[in-house]
């Protein structure tokens, strides 16, 4: 439930955001922040819907799938993070 909230609020967000935007015909830095933020929420849910899927199937191989779970608990908040460094080192808080 939280991960389903957290990418409507996302979208609510970002809908917000692009109404008091100017048009324009090039893609922003809030554009690529916003959709890499919902794309990495969705593909959480992914992960979660996908190591579900598994443990219900297969009860016998479920040391396999908790590894598999266990990794991505840390590889999508270390992704996450890491894609935030490079973005604000690119874009950053540039004023004016």
């Amino acid at each position: 439930m939280i991960g389903v909230n957290a990418l409507l609020s996302m979208i609510f967000h970002f809908g917000s955001i692009m109404k008091n935007l100017p048009r324009v015909s090039y893609i922003k830095a809030i554009d690529v922040w916003m959709l890499s933020s919902m794309t990495f929420v969705f593909l959480s849910l992914i992960e979660l819907a996908i190591v579900g899927y598994k443990l219900q199937m297969q009860r016998e191989k479920v040391a396999v799938i908790e590894r598999v779970d266990r990794i991505a608990r840390f590889a999508f908040p270390a992704g996450f993070s890491i894609f935030n460094i490079i973005y604000w080192a690119r874009y950053g808080f540039k004023v004016g």
